[in-house]
């Protein structure tokens, strides 16, 4: 090998850095990198490295690349699955699952017989795991809570805050997607009689937000407004 020789922790330095290749950044990598080990765990810097490393195109991090290839989340990835998105960042620019497939099969195999030969999968995973197809056309990221990363988004500009843009909520996944049915559902009647948004908020007894339908979400039809967060609006007061 010519090339390489960094460590993972080194690899986090230089996304979050984002410098020319220079052996001077080497340098400053490697001190950074120094520092980065003694303040945080292995499997905390792992987790840094795969929030933010890049998976071809522009899909970056783990969470992103699971959704996009596979559609759905990295701990219900098949081996084989999980073998192809932990070499796409070797070379994201070279290989990814649109092109130089058979490039990305082979270093997806040989990841595969590695793991197989340490003990970590047995022959038979190994076996069925070699014979998987790759992933085709991309799927389209999932947008449960389209109006609320809107308003993030607004806040967040508004603040001109710098740093992470990762975001927590207290938004319940099932109870959101249920939602988001019950909306579409009653729409479906209200649209008939010239109602053409719907929305719904959902709160705990405590104040937290279980469930955030900001408006009806379908952006192919302009006459709905999607893309108005219903929540936000001021509530219409009717004549005394």
């Amino acid at each position: 090998m010519v090339s390489g020789a960094s460590t993972i922790t080194m690899q986090v330095i230089r996304l979050y850095r984002n410098k020319p290749r220079t052996l001077w950044q080497k340098l400053v990598e490697m001190t950074m990198a120094t520092r980065l080990e003694f303040r945080y765990s292995k499997k905390s810097i792992l987790g840094l490295y795969a929030g933010n490393a890049p998976f071809g195109g522009n899909v970056v991090g783990l969470e992103a690349a699971s959704w996009r290839y596979y559609g759905r989340k990295p701990d219900q990835l098949s081996w084989a699955e999980t073998a192809t998105l932990a070499v796409l960042p070797n070379s994201p620019a070279l290989i990814h699952p649109g092109r130089n497939r058979q490039r990305l099969l082979e270093k997806r195999n040989a990841l595969l017989h590695r793991l197989w030969q340490n003990g970590t999968i047995d022959s038979t995973t190994w076996a069925l795991s070699c014979v998987e197809p790759l992933p085709d056309k991309p799927h389209p990221l999932p947008e449960l809570a389209p109006h609320l990363l809107s308003r993030f988004r607004q806040e967040y500009r508004l603040k001109q805050e710098s740093g992470s843009t990762r975001l927590k909520t207290t938004l319940e996944g099932d109870l959101q997607q249920n939602v988001i049915d019950i909306v579409n559902r009653h729409h479906l009647q209200l649209k008939a009689n010239g109602i053409n948004n719907a929305a719904a908020l959902v709160l705990d007894e405590t104040g937290h937000a279980l469930a955030y339908v900001g408006n009806v979400y379908r952006p192919e039809d302009p006459e709905l407004e999607a893309y108005v967060d219903i929540i936000q609006a001021p509530a219409a007061r009717a004549a005394p």
